[in-house]
């Protein structure tokens, strides 16, 4: 394994599957963003620990960077603009995804399905993993017909008391270019989001069990039929030294933000104190006092924007807050990879 390594792939393996991981010549296809919904996929996929793979064949790679999916990731952060053009990364950006993005390369066929686990990237509290899904031999998934849906229970053991925080989380679609073929590509996305008791994240040696249930599709008359029952099963580990942990504070003093108080139908603004603004490659962590008024609840800061050296703005984008007393935490994502470096300052309202 390698230095760029983020995740290393667990599990048991038979000498059959190992001389079958030995054929394996399977590698990821550059995929483009794509929706459709004439006719979706579910594939339910629950996240729990230490559960254990029954009737599914297991197979497992890892290999050097230099797969396809060394170009597909910067494509998918670049974004497609409305004229069809996508942003350029900046060099600091290409950096984070070429140190931070690896290849898992799992494999689980049931029943004659597979799904694969391609590659995937985190930054300690948001993780991104592409996967593949493969049809029997004379079975087309066309990406333009067929869309995939799946629910995902995410199971995180607490640093304090070894119990777990669940979240639920769906992914995005990836339409293929070869509609003729028989697979299709998923993209699997989820965010921590820490019990008001607790501090944790992807911390090195914490092991994720991924399980998918049964794959069904829609009948078109908004029903779900199972094409295929069957449980696909995959083990991750982090390694605190791989992932791409690096914090950087951006405030050295507090700043006033605007914000907004909902009461019924009411709006109030207010400002809060901001005392710290965290910023991770793909997510940031924003902390503020307790507003004057006294009151937590309805509280909602207005937009905060990066301004990158180069005059551009990028949007961060609320996604939860936990109350730890004394102060309120707020967990911000970005569209793409962040580099300080490439920071000027922070925009608040």
């Amino acid at each position: 394994m390698t230095n760029f390594e983020l995740f290393k792939a667990l599990g048991c393996i038979s000498a059959g599957n190992l001389s079958g991981a030995e054929q394996l010549q399977t590698a990821p296809r550059a995929v483009t963003r794509g929706k459709s919904w004439k006719r979706p996929v579910l594939i339910a996929a629950v996240i729990a620990l230490a559960l254990l793979l029954v009737g599914c064949a297991v197979v497992y790679a890892v290999s050097e960077s230099g797969w396809s999916d060394n170009a597909w990731f910067p494509k998918f952060f670049s974004g497609e603009q409305p004229d069809g053009e996508t942003d350029v990364l900046t060099d600091n950006q290409q950096e984070i995804l070429e140190r931070g993005l690896v290849r898992i390369d799992q494999s689980v066929t049931c029943n004659g399905y597979t799904i694969t686990l391609e590659s995937g990237i985190s930054d300690g509290y948001r993780m991104f993993i592409k996967y593949r899904v493969d049809a029997p031999e004379g079975i087309a998934l066309n990406a333009d017909s067929y869309e995939l849906h799946y629910t995902t229970d995410m199971h995180i053991p607490r640093a304090n008391d070894g119990n777990t925080a669940l979240e639920m989380y769906s992914g995005e679609p990836l339409a293929d270019d070869d509609p003729s073929d028989g697979s299709i590509s998923e993209l699997l996305e989820w965010v921590l989001q820490p019990p008001e008791d607790s501090d944790f994240s992807m911390t090195d040696g914490t092991v994720w069990t991924i399980i998918f249930h049964d794959i069904q599709a829609e009948n078109g008359a908004g029903e779900y039929e199972t094409i295929c029952e069957g449980t696909w099963e995959f083990e991750v580990t982090f390694s605190d030294d791989l992932l791409v942990t690096k914090t950087v504070e951006l405030l050295d003093k507090p700043v006033r933000c605007s914000a907004v108080r909902s009461l019924g139908n009411n709006k109030f603004p207010l400002k809060v104190k901001v005392t710290s603004f965290e910023l991770r490659a793909l997510t940031a962590t924003v902390r503020y006092k307790k507003p004057l008024t006294g009151f937590w609840e309805g509280v909602q800061l207005k937009p905060i924007y990066l301004v990158m050296k180069d005059g551009t703005r990028v949007e961060a984008h609320f996604r939860m807050s936990v109350n730890r007393g004394g102060y309120e935490e707020c967990m911000y994502l970005f569209d793409r990879p962040i580099s300080a470096d490439d920071v000027a300052y922070v925009d608040f309202p």
